[in-house]
Order: structure tokens, then C-alpha cells, then sequence
């Protein structure tokens, strides 16, 4: 009898951390919602401090260059002495612009990514509320972002890295700035949200969709 007893508290145990669906929730980071960089040349690599000034200097002027089409007799001179030094150090400067652009792109290429083999799985993610509806001092959708003040005065993450949250029930309204858990099933769902801010709408292109069991304040 007490074996009984014991194997249904171990069986009920079981039951309890399993979602309705049957899968077993995931801790995830926000990087586990964005595809790996891949193997890709930076630009920067083996370069000293002042190399590294070099280059940014002289990507500055090119896009200033690609911008206006043309560039002021100082800019141009400029242009040519960075050019000159990083030639005299051994360095080949078209071939740290490739490599900078090259890595710029796959950059941008792995913002836009989303990963679809997480879609309809159970996870836990932390991260930031951005308030979408109220009902009352109650929330009852919201967006969760990675980083304090994320789309407040600053460009916005990409995409995958902005959850629409919808939970299964309202909860009293924290702070911005307190960091919560969320749990529940992450659903693949790009889709474009509007936020009211202090200095007007922001609209926000976001890559998936999270239907929450449970939204608690951040402990580690």
C-alpha cells in the first residue's frame, strides 16, 4: 500500500511539470530565437587599436561618399592618408571594406532570421514588458523585449528578438523595468504592433508570438 501511495505522489509530481501538450518547458536565452552567426571573417581580427580607428574612419567616409556621391577636399585627403598608412602597415584596406561589408550582411541576415523549429514548443524566456492592452491596472497583452528600454527612444530589436505575449490571464501591471519570466507555448508569428509611447506610436515588426501560462517577476 505505501508503494502505491508513494509511485501516484511521484506519478502526480510528473504530471505537474508537463504543459497540457505534453512537452517539457525549455529555459531559453533570447539568442536561442536567432540562427547562428556561421563561420564569416571579422574585419577587425589581428588589427591594433589604432588599425581598428583606421577602418572605422574609412568606412565612415565611404558611406558618406555613397550617401552625397561626392566628398569635400578635406574628407578626400583624409581618405587617402588612412588608406596610405593602413597600405604601409601591410594591410590590404579594400579587402577590410569587403570583409566589413560581408559581416555587416550576414549580420542583418541573422537579425531577420527566425527559427522555425521553435515553433509550438513550451518555453521559458525572461526579458522586459512593453504594455500592449490594459483592463484596468491589469495587462492583458504586451510584447516582451530582451533589454531594459528596448523601443523607448532607441531603435528597436529585430524582430526575433520582440515577443507578442498574450496570457491566459491579466495580471496586475509591473514596472518597465522590472524583468519578469514568462512561460507558456512559442508560436512562429511575425507580425506588426503598434505601442503607445511617451512621444507617440511605435510600430514594431515582431517574428513570433507567445501564449503565456504564467508571467512572474524575475528571479534567478
Amino acid at each position: 500500500m505505501v508503494r502505491k501511495i508513494l509511485l501516484g505522489m511521484v506519478t502526480l509530481m510528473f504530471l505537474a511539470i508537463i504543459p497540457r501538450d505534453g512537452l517539457a518547458i525549455e529555459q531559453i536565452t533570447w539568442r536561442d530565437l536567432t540562427m547562428p552567426l556561421g563561420k564569416v571573417e571579422d574585419p577587425y581580427e589581428g588589427l591594433e587599436y589604432d588599425q581598428r580607428i583606421d577602418l572605422d574612419v574609412l568606412l565612415t567616409i565611404e558611406r558618406m561618399r555613397e550617401a552625397d556621391g561626392s566628398l569635400s577636399d578635406d574628407f578626400e585627403n583624409s581618405y587617402d592618408e588612412i588608406y596610405s598608412a593602413l597600405q604601409s602597415a601591410g594591410l590590404d584596406p579594400e579587402d577590410l571594406i569587403r570583409k566589413y561589408n560581408a559581416y555587416q550582411a550576414k549580420i542583418a541576415e541573422v537579425n531577420a532570421s527566425i527559427r522555425e523549429d521553435r515553433d509550438n514548443t513550451e518555453v521559458k524566456i525572461p526579458g522586459y514588458i512593453l504594455p500592449l492592452e490594459y483592463k484596468g491596472d491589469h495587462i492583458t497583452e504586451f510584447l516582451l523585449v530582451p533589454y531594459v528600454g528596448a523601443c523607448i527612444h532607441t531603435p528597436p530589436p529585430p524582430a526575433n528578438q520582440i515577443i507578442h505575449v498574450k496570457p491566459n490571464s491579466s495580471f496586475a501591471a509591473m514596472g518597465l523595468f522590472t524583468p519578469v519570466w514568462v512561460s507558456g507555448k512559442l508560436i512562429v508569428e511575425r507580425s506588426q504592433q503598434s505601442v503607445g509611447l511617451s512621444d507617440g506610436i511605435g510600430n514594431f515588426a515582431v517574428g513570433y508570438k507567445l501564449e503565456a501560462e504564467t508571467v512572474v517577476e524575475y528571479t534567478e
